[in-house]
Formats: structure tokens, C-alpha cells, sequence
């Protein structure tokens, strides 16, 4: 029997961490531990979670426990949780996500019986406005899912992830030099050397809404996505992906022109198509931006 610890980061999640919370007590599978890594929040986030502790009689809230640190960043908490980890497997969930009551039982199924050292599945997106949007494009299979994750074709939210610690910490967990990228980063990493279950049946709701990262920082975000396609981008080459990836590139670098050219740098945003074309000729789009660029 599988013994997992649940990584929760916390940093002001007053406003869903109830929820959340309440989606990791219904879980079917009970042999695991949380671990809330509070990141120096400012809220109410650790007297909601006192409350629904203290009245709770979920087996796995009642294993707590919670280390509180200064703010450092979502990598740093991930990476203080797996420290202080006594499962041999790793569950992480993000403070606003939601988890289905078979998440983790369906993927220790999936892990039984196979090789695979890290698990990922399906997942509802969905919005404020009752919006959902299914994501159901994973794959068993290594290559595939380091094709689908290079190009941008798939998307795995940490709450989806199952993983053996031992690998966590032979890779040194999330690298913050590579925020707000570094899921991507760590999960390039875990499928360039280690092979995967997936499940696809959608075991986790993953919520979008105006406060995420992604709605902020967009440009700190491409800056990321460039490093991080730098840093994967030889073991790419290697496993024959060089197409995908370029492609990549020219998708971030096209974004980067379009942000320039929203702020009226058209020099720049020029600059940027070009980068872009260099990278994938045959798109059209990018040679119609960099076009129009000049009007």
C-alpha cells in the first residue's frame, strides 16, 4: 500500500481554501498525510483552516501538518513541503483547486502494476461563470506526453500530479529561477527521463478566474517559457522533437511582438516577429503581424 503526502501551498487563500480542503478530506483513498505549507500569508487563510480542522472527521485532515515560512514563492513551498514529506509518494494540489473524491485512488490503480514513477490526469478547467472546459489530451505513453508538453498541446496543473518523492528529489523539485514556468519546467524534466501513468477519466477541477498568475504577468511568463525552452531545448533536438519546439518558440516570440505592439513599440514588435518567422516560416500568422506591423 502506497503511503502519499499532500503538498498544499498557501499563501492568502481565503477565499477557496475552505473548498479545497473539504475536496482532500472526501478522498477514498485515506492513506496519505497534508502538508500545508503556509508561504507568509496575511489573510484569515490559517484561521479557516484551524476551524475546519478542529469540527473536521476526515482521517487524512486530521493527519496535519502546517509549516509556516516568509514568502518565497510557490517553488520554494512545493519544495518545503517535499523536505518535510514522509510519504513515498507525492500528491500536490494548489490552494484554489478542487479534487474529485477518487482522484488519488484512481491514481494509485494506475501506478500499480506498472514501471512508472509519476502519474497525471484529466481535468475540468473552470471559470466564475459556471464555465468548464475539459481537458482530456494526455497520454501513457513518455514521448508522447514530452511531444504534447513541448508544444504547448498539453497542459498539466500540479494538482493532477502524482509523483514519487524519491524523484522529486533526485531533480531537485521546482527550480523558482524559472517561475512563473516552473511546473513546466519540472514536469519537461520528469518526461524527458521517466515514464508516466495517466488517467482519463478527469479527476481534478482546476479554476481559473481574474486573480490567477496567468492574468497578470504575461510577460514575465514568456521571459519564462524562453528559459525554459533553452534549458530543455538540446534533450528536445535529441528526441526528435525539434520541429515541436521551434514552433514553441515561435508562438512565445510572437506573443512577446504582440504585447509590444498593444503598447504602441512597433520597432519592437517587429523584432519580435521576425524572431518568430525565423523560427516557423510556414505560419501565416506570424508573417501577417509582422506585416502589419509596419501600418
Amino acid at each position: 500500500m502506497l503511503f502519499i503526502s499532500i503538498i498544499l501551498p498557501l499563501y492568502n487563500g481565503e477565499e477557496f481554501i475552505e473548498n479545497t480542503l473539504l475536496s482532500i478530506g472526501q478522498q477514498s483513498f485515506h492513506d496519505a498525510e497534508l502538508i500545508i505549507v503556509n508561504d507568509g500569508s496575511t489573510d484569515s487563510s490559517c484561521e479557516i483552516i484551524h476551524r475546519i480542522i478542529s469540527t473536521s472527521s476526515y482521517p487524512v485532515l486530521k493527519n496535519l501538518k502546517i509549516i509556516n515560512k516568509e514568502n518565497g514563492g510557490v517553488a520554494s513551498a512545493r519544495n518545503a513541503g517535499i523536505k518535510e514529506a514522509k510519504g513515498e509518494w507525492i500528491a500536490f494540489i494548489d490552494q484554489d483547486d478542487l479534487w474529485l473524491p477518487q482522484k488519488l485512488e484512481c491514481q494509485v490503480d494506475a501506478l500499480r502494476g506498472s514501471n512508472a514513477k509519476w502519474c497525471y490526469s484529466s481535468f475540468v478547467r473552470f471559470y466564475s461563470d459556471g464555465k468548464e472546459v475539459l481537458k482530456q489530451n494526455g497520454s501513457k505513453n513518455r514521448m508522447e506526453t514530452l511531444r504534447l508538453l513541448v508544444s504547448g498541446k498539453l497542459f498539466i496543473p500540479p494538482s493532477t500530479v502524482l509523483v514519487e518523492k524519491s524523484i522529486c528529489e533526485a531533480e531537485g523539485g521546482f527550480d523558482s529561477n524559472f517561475i512563473p514556468s516552473d511546473e513546466w519546467d519540472f514536469f519537461l524534466t520528469l518526461a524527458e527521463k521517466y515514464k508516466p501513468a495517466y488517467c482519463s477519466e478527469v479527476l481534478v477541477k482546476f479554476r481559473s478566474h481574474p486573480s490567477s498568475t496567468a492574468k497578470k504577468q504575461k510577460r514575465k511568463i514568456f521571459e519564462a517559457q524562453l528559459r525554459v525552452i533553452e534549458k530543455h531545448f538540446t534533450i528536445a533536438l535529441e528526441n526528435g522533437i525539434e520541429k515541436e519546439i521551434k514552433k514553441r518558440v515561435a508562438n512565445v516570440l510572437w506573443h512577446f511582438g504582440k504585447e509590444y505592439e498593444l503598447e504602441g513599440d512597433k520597432k519592437n514588435a517587429r523584432n519580435y516577429y521576425l524572431k518568430a518567422i525565423k523560427n516557423n516560416p510556414a505560419r501565416i500568422k506570424l508573417l501577417s503581424s509582422f506585416l502589419s506591423s509596419f501600418f
